[in-house]
């Protein structure tokens, strides 16, 4: 993909729009694979990939578990412009994830998180989309305050 560089023409594809979503409710799950069960919205965004063919996706949440168990919140990005459809280009992670880990056996806390995570790759001028998704190791996990940001990366 080509770099945009000093002196460098640039056209509209090669900066599109940031786009963003947010959700302030709170809820919890107790799913142990990542999907979206038991929100109470889908907090994702469409976006068109930039002329280099990388992004930036900032992400972010209040994340706690009830017992001695970690509670995880990763991005998913998938092909078109319908959120959470799509053929997957950046699958579910722990990797990637926002994580809140129990410290000695005791209850992991609320705690805010936040990551900014550089993707590549994708083709220049067709349509993303990115879903916030979550999962627990056990017991109850509740997250609040689910933001994602998606920002074009020269």
């Amino acid at each position: 993909m080509p770099d945009l560089l000093a002196g460098t023409t640039v056209n509209a594809l090669d900066t599109p729009v940031t786009v963003a979503d947010f959700e302030v409710g709170s809820f919890t799950f107790t799913h142990t694979t990542y999907a979206i069960t038991g929100e109470p919205a889908t907090v994702g965004v469409a976006f068109v990939a930039p002329t280099t063919g990388r992004a930036v996706l900032h992400y972010s949440c209040n994340i706690t578990n009830s017992s001695t168990s970690s509670t995880l919140m990763t991005p998913v990005v998938r092909e078109g412009t319908t959120v959470g459809s799509g053929t997957s280009f950046l699958a579910a992670s722990d990797d990637n994830a926002i994580a809140v880990l129990p410290v000695a056996g005791s209850a992991a806390g609320l705690t805010f998180g936040g990551r900014a995570l550089l993707v590549s790759g994708m083709t220049p001028g067709d349509d993303y989309n990115v879903r916030l998704e979550h999962r627990v190791s056990g017991s109850t996990g509740t997250l609040t305050r689910r933001a994602v940001t998606v920002c074009p990366a020269t």
